[in-house]
C-alpha cells in the first residue's frame, strides 16, 4: 500500500508540474503574440498564437483564434510561373526557396509563404536551373515568382528508314522469265529444224543448215543460263534489298549476255 501511495503521489506531483508548465507557456505566448502583432513580427505572432492554441483554456484561445485569422490574412502567398526560351510552361521542376525543397512540380495553387527575402530556385532533372530573388511584403498576396529556363537540346531526329524496294526483284524476275522463255523458243526451233532435216536431206545437208540449228541452241543456252542467274538475284534481293546494299545489271558481251553484280 506504501509504494500505491508514492506512485500516486508521484503521477500527482507530475500532472500539478505539467500544468504549471502548460500555465506559463500560456501566458508567455498570450502575452507575446500581443506584442509580435503590434511590432509587425508576423512569423513570430504566428507561432505565439499556435502555442496559445494549444496551451490556454477555452477563455483565452478565443483571442487567440481571431488573432491568427488577421495573422493569416497578412501572411504573403505567391505563384509560381516556368516557362523556356519559347514560351511553353515548364512544368517538370523541383521549386526551392533558400535551400529547401517546398514542391516537388512547379505548383499550379498559391502557396502561403513567410514574408522576407527569399531564393527560389527552378531545378528539373537533366541539372537545368534558374534562380529568382525577391521579398515578400506582409500581406502581399498572389506575388508572382517567375522565370525563363534554357532546356537541353532535343536529340537530333533519326533519319528515315528506307524501306526495301521489292522494284529490283520483280524486274530481274521478269527479266528471268523472259530470258528463259525466249531459251525454250530458239531450243524448240532448233529442234524443228533438226528433225526437218533428218526427213529432207540427212546426212547430207547442207553445212549452213546445221549451223542454223547449233546456233539456235547455242544461243538458248546462253538465255537460258542469264535468265537462272537472274531469277537467283531475285530470289536474293527480295526479302533484303537496299540501294545501298547491292546493284546488279545485265551487261552484253561479244559472246553473249553476263549479269554484273555489285555488293558493298
Amino acid at each position: 500500500m506504501l509504494v500505491l501511495v508514492s506512485f500516486s503521489g508521484i503521477a500527482s506531483f507530475s500532472g500539478i508540474a505539467s500544468a504549471e508548465s502548460n500555465k506559463a507557456r500560456c501566458k508567455a505566448s498570450y502575452e507575446g503574440a500581443q506584442r509580435t502583432k503590434r511590432d509587425g513580427d508576423i512569423v513570430a505572432a504566428r507561432a505565439d498564437l499556435e502555442t496559445c492554441l494549444e496551451t490556454c483554456p477555452a477563455a483565452l484561445t478565443k483571442d487567440c483564434k481571431a488573432w491568427l485569422h488577421e495573422i493569416d490574412a497578412l501572411m504573403p502567398t505567391v505563384r509560381f510561373s516556368l516557362r523556356d526560351r519559347r514560351g511553353r510552361p515548364v512544368i517538370d521542376a523541383s521549386v526551392v526557396m533558400d535551400g529547401t525543397k517546398i514542391a516537388a512540380v512547379v505548383p499550379a495553387e498559391a502557396m502561403t509563404l513567410e514574408p522576407g527575402d527569399h531564393v527560389f530556385r527552378f531545378e528539373r532533372g537533366d541539372s537545368t536551373s534558374e534562380e529568382v530573388r525577391l521579398t515578400l511584403k506582409p500581406a502581399e498576396h498572389d506575388r508572382l515568382v517567375a522565370a525563363l529556363i534554357d532546356l537541353p537540346a532535343p536529340p537530333p531526329a533519326r533519319p528515315p528508314v528506307e524501306r526495301p524496294s521489292r522494284t529490283p526483284s520483280l524486274a530481274l524476275g521478269a527479266a528471268g522469265i523472259g530470258l528463259l522463255a525466249t531459251a525454250g523458243v530458239l531450243t524448240t526451233m532448233g529442234h524443228l529444224q533438226r528433225a526437218d532435216l533428218r526427213d529432207t536431206c540427212a546426212p547430207s545437208c547442207a553445212a549452213s543448215d546445221v549451223t542454223t540449228i547449233k546456233t539456235l541452241w547455242w544461243t538458248s543456252g546462253v538465255l537460258a543460263g542469264a535468265g537462272v542467274v537472274s531469277m537467283a538475284l531475285a530470289a536474293f534481293l527480295w526479302p533484303s534489298f537496299s540501294a545501298a546494299r547491292a546493284q546488279a545489271v545485265l551487261v552484253p558481251l561479244p559472246g553473249g549476255l553476263a549479269v554484273q553484280a555489285r555488293l558493298p
